[in-house]
């Protein structure tokens, strides 16, 4: 789920972001070319420009500043002056400042920070600039320094000026060399502050070694086995000329060379076929050939074969057989040979312990010659030494030397151990781990660096500096949201790790941000696993499906993760016993609702539309921009559609549907337009409600015959039908009673019949009784159906079963209807173009008026809404959208007390659509509210 962001720039015709409408910059983890001006990032506007962004080395440094210049160009050259510069660059990058306008040079000059001090030396930040309706992006490579400088007490990074990581370090005589990954070597002088240089004419570096001799001679290996070297040559450290080499030269003889290592003035050079050669200064036996002549040529050690490993040291070194044994030769002082005496050794003598070795090094001590102290590294990772313990090398506590190793005690499974001439010992541990000891009397103690080490530096034969160089790991952070969904209003965790490798990083700073939503904490340190962990929540009312990106970084650079938002832009009151307002089972107090409430966060999609049948225990539908159709509430007849007759108390999709266009629940049975055009039904199949005859009621959704392209659906009551097609056309069917189907008789319809009374209505209302009524396109009103209290204003109590002109009304734009205490009584209301709204038929809840009278058969004007752009009505009450975005209602309210004057309603959110339950009796009536999101 990891999500890395990339920038893309755009040829001249393609489609450009907004100022700050920009693809996420971001810092590359791989090496990149630089693109400097002479590759300009292109810019598409309405007028053709050029752009393009630069600094003066084509690089920026992973800490500090560094300029950087925008220019426009017209196509022509021509500078473009005056035009707004907005720039965007790698996570947590800062610009001072990152707006402005180009000068009369079409230039606009800022300082950049990538704020990542530890970034992959040689990765790539991408910065890019908006200017108008056009941008440009350039990449840039990272200086940066992979490298601790520590003196034993103070630590800090390295000059962050490399193009490419760090492989090796080591100090010699006055020199500290580091060898990048790309083959290059530089330098600087010992305990300097100064940048380092590049040595001109070393490609393919490997490995260094220095002597002390005189000025210091420096040798490098090459990738090819050979061995370059330049400095001193007075005793033949380089070749038998006697002449001290200013640049590095290649040493003839050598070839196939794995390893090198030097004494004071000698060099070590270890074979691929495992054979060991010395060259330079004799004196005390150092070059190990069973002589004091010097100087020699170069000459194979005595007894150098099967040779894995090689160290030197102040007149002498040591090597290491496969099978694992130790053979030091050499000045025999202060038991540096390791074999109980200080006699000197002219030739390799094995050592009588420690066995099964693996490695070996020797390092001064202190700044003062021939105070060294010799480790050894054996199969099961512990570590022995022996030789001058003046300044407690040994980690016992003493400064007493011992002319044999001896095993270091609390020191075990490591990897590599070196000594500095003032930093102390340090143990670096295969599991990562650092122990350090030895500036005085001591024993080992953990130390945590401030970044995780991978490999200990090489101290030369001769080195003196006060600090030594250890290099950094080459971490990475990632982040997860372990929830690929999260519920609006609820907490994601969120895992943000930092690894060197394989093994956690711990105590790295680590910063999150996110597009959307709270962090519980933006900030934090690893544990002692590499992790930091935090929760992300969505703010509540956060559309749902909408894609959440959640970046966490460190020091190094960057990482994202995305997660998809449960949400629900959807609210209202009314019955929840089986909690159709909710969307969950409902909790004390809670099955009724009658205040606005939000339903459950669970849709992966916005609500577009929602329906809701009050008859006898409601049901409520409701669409998803993505075509699907969830459903709630009670399920008496199959109504949910979810092939039982089981009712759901949590929003629950409908199996077995296509994309779907529209939605209608009336009464026990449920409707659906795809986005075909094709009609489906479920539910309740008595009087043929689902369009076709049916002995039994459908459980599950299924395709109507013969029916397609329908744009709109009413129902009288529970028992007929009638819709409307793309065409125009109308069509009906089910019970026929009072003649509400329109069809001039009271004949029962198995199937969908075209009712050409209806040719000219442009919409109905539902709930109007046994009845309906309908609005034309020249704004008229008309009714047909059950008339028992008048309601069809026609100064009688006879049904109709053909349309009749309610009186009075002209100009309509929109009607809706609202049920009574029982079946025959119906309430209308129509909203007119001048915004007034008009009602008619039962008022017992003054839903209409305060005249008393609790039939109205003459449309009168209701008082209170203003500058209504929607109605919609249910049980004995009004509702209108007011052009405001406030909800008004008068009539009975969602407790079923009763509002006379009309006042607003509280809603949690700005309304998209509003609707009321249909066919609601007493305190089932309610509305419900498609909301915007935040």
């Amino acid at each position: 789920m990891v999500v890395h962001s990339k920038s893309v720039t755009s040829p001249p015709g393609s489609s450009q972001p907004s100022r700050r409408a920009v693809v996420g910059a971001g810092l590359i983890a791989v090496p990149a070319v630089t693109m400097l001006s002479a590759a300009p990032a292109y810019a598409a506007a309405s007028e053709a420009r050029t752009i393009t962004i630069t600094t003066p080395s084509g690089a920026v440094p992973a800490s500090g500043s560094v300029p950087v210049t925008v220019t426009v160009l017209a196509p022509n050259g021509t500078p473009l002056t005056g035009r707004p510069i907005s720039l965007v660059g790698p996570s947590q990058s800062t610009f001072t400042p990152a707006d402005g306008v180009t000068d009369g040079a079409g230039t606009f000059a800022t300082s950049f920070r990538l704020n990542k001090p530890w970034a992959t030396p040689g990765s790539s930040a991408l910065i890019t600039a908006v200017s108008e309706s056009g941008s440009g992006s350039a990449t840039f490579t990272v200086l940066g320094a992979n490298m601790l400088l520590t003196d034993g007490i103070g630590v800090t990074q390295a000059p962050t000026q490399f193009t490419s990581p760090i492989v090796r370090t080591g100090t010699g005589p006055f020199n500290e060399l580091v060898v990048l990954r790309d083959g290059t070597l530089w330098v600087r002088g010992t305990n300097s502050n100064d940048p380092f240089v590049k040595v001109q004419g070393i490609s393919g570096a490997l490995d260094i070694a220095a002597s002390s001799a005189y000025t210091g001679t420096f040798y490098v290996l090459k990738d090819d086995g050979t061995v370059w070297a330049w400095g001193d040559n007075r005793t033949g450290q380089i070749d038998q000329t006697g002449i001290n080499q200013d640049t590095p030269v290649q040493i003839g003889g050598l070839s196939n060379v794995i390893k090198i290592a030097a004494s004071s003035g000698a060099l070590y050079a270890l074979k691929s076929d495992k054979t060991l050669w010395a060259q330079g200064q004799n004196n005390a036996g150092k070059a190990g050939v069973g002589t004091t002549t010097t100087p020699i040529p170069l000459t194979q050690v005595v007894g150098g074969t099967d040779v894995v490993d090689v160290a030197g040291r102040w007149r002498g070194g040591l090597l290491v057989k496969s099978d694992g044994s130790v053979w030091s030769w050499g000045e025999g002082e202060a038991g540096y040979i390791g074999d109980g005496t200080t006699t000197t050794q002219l030739a390799p003598i094995k050592l009588v312990s420690p066995t099964n070795v693996t490695s070996v090094t020797a390092h001064l001590m202190a700044v003062s010659w021939g105070a060294f102290v010799i480790f050894a590294i054996d199969a099961t990772g512990a570590a022995w030494v022996w030789g001058d313990n003046s300044t407690g090398a040994y980690g016992n506590g003493t400064t007493t030397h011992s002319l044999t190793p001896i095993k270091i005690a609390g020191v075990s499974n490591v990897a590599q151990v070196i000594c500095g001439p003032v930093a102390g010992v340090y143990a670096l541990k295969n599991d990562g781990s650092l122990l350090t000891w030895g500036r005085g009397a001591s024993t080992p103690t953990p130390w945590t660096p401030p970044r995780p080490i991978t490999r200990l530096p090489t101290i030369n034969e001769g080195a003196y500096s006060n600090r030594i160089g250890p290099i950094t790991s080459e971490t990475t952070v990632s982040v997860d949201v372990t929830q690929a969904q999260v519920a609006a209003g609820t907490a994601g965790t969120v895992v943000t790790r930092v690894a060197a490798g394989s093994s956690g990083v711990a105590g790295a700073t680590v910063t999150l941000t996110t597009t959307a939503g709270a962090l519980a904490a933006a900030s934090g340190t690893t544990s002692p696993s590499g992790v930091f962990q935090t929760t992300i929540t969505p703010d509540v009312w956060t559309s749902p499906g909408a894609v959440v990106r959640v970046t966490a970084g460190d020091d190094t650079g960057t990482s994202s993760d995305t997660f998809t938002v449960l949400g629900a832009n959807l609210a209202g009151t009314g019955s929840n016993d089986r909690g159709q307002v909710l969307g969950k089972a409902p909790g004390a107090g809670e099955e009724h609702i009658s205040t606005v409430r939000q339903t459950a966060t669970v849709f992966p999609s916005p609500v577009i539309d929602v329906t809701v049948s009050g008859l006898n225990g409601s049901t409520s539908l409701a669409l998803l921009a993505d075509g699907t159709v969830w459903a709630v509430g009670h399920n008496d007849a199959g109504q949910l559609g979810m092939g039982d007759q089981s009712s759901r108390s949590t929003w629950t999709q409908i199996p077995g549907l296509p994309a779907i266009a529209s939605i209608w629940t009336e009464g026990w049975s449920s409707y659906a337009v795809d986005q075909n055009g094709d009609f489906w039904s479920w539910g309740e199949s008595r009087f043929s409600l689902l369009g076709e005859p049916l002995a039994q009621n459908r459980l599950s959704p299924a395709k109507v015959a013969g029916l397609s392209g329908v744009k709109a659906f009413y129902r009288a009551e529970s028992t007929s039908c009638i819709v409307q097609k793309n065409d125009g056309t109308w069509w009906a069917w089910g019970w026929n009673g009072n003649g509400l189907l329109a069809m001039g008789n009271t004949v029962e319809l198995s199937t969908p019949t075209r009712v050409t009374a209806l040719d000219g209505f442009t919409s109905l209302a539902n709930s109007f009784g046994y009845g309906f009524i309908g609005l034309k396109a020249d704004g008229t009103v008309w009714g047909w159906g059950g008339n028992a209290d008048g309601q069809l204003c026609d100064g009688t109590t006879n049904s109709a079963s053909l349309p009749i002109q309610i009186p009075g009304l002209s100009n309509i734009v929109e009607i809706t209807a609202g049920t009574g205490d029982s079946y025959p009584e119906a309430t209308g209301y129509a909203r007119a173009s001048n915004g007034t709204v008009w009602g008619w038929g039962k008022n017992h809840r003054q839903q209409v008026d305060n005249s008393g009278q609790t039939n109205l058969t003459t449309p009168v004007q209701v008082t209170g809404p203003t500058n209504p752009t929607h109605i919609s009505a249910t049980y004995a009450s009004l509702y209108a959208l007011q052009g405001d975005g406030t909800l008004w209602y008068r009539g009975a309210s969602a407790n079923n007390n009763s509002n006379t004057t009309g006042t607003t309603v509280a809603v949690p959110r700005p309304i998209q659509k509003m609707t009321t339950v249909y066919h609601a009796r007493a305190g089932r009536q309610g509305i419900r509210i498609v909301t915007t999101s935040s």
